[in-house]
């Protein structure tokens, strides 16, 4: 596995990784991460910087979302089991 790309996104970190004919896009906040497999062939990209430039514009909204409800569903499940 190659490491093509890696930044942030206010609080969420970004890495970019290439293998197999695939990039893996990989976001992580806190003790939480989401993971996004593409494959190479039904995904044209041109440069590494149009996939960061598509993650960052069409993704983000999404992908923050998403962390809020795990966290949510984490914290419900976890106070349910201590109590």
């Amino acid at each position: 596995m190659r490491v093509i790309r890696e930044f942030s996104v206010d609080e969420i970190k970004v890495s970019i990784f290439y293998m197999n004919q695939k990039f893996i896009v990989k976001f992580e906040k806190g003790n939480f991460e989401q993971n996004y497999k593409l494959s190479e062939l039904d995904f044209m990209v041109s440069s590494d910087e149009q996939l960061e430039l598509m993650v960052k514009d069409k993704m983000i909204e999404d992908v923050r979302g998403t962390f809020e409800k795990m966290s949510k569903n984490f914290y419900t499940t976890f106070n349910d089991i201590a109590l």
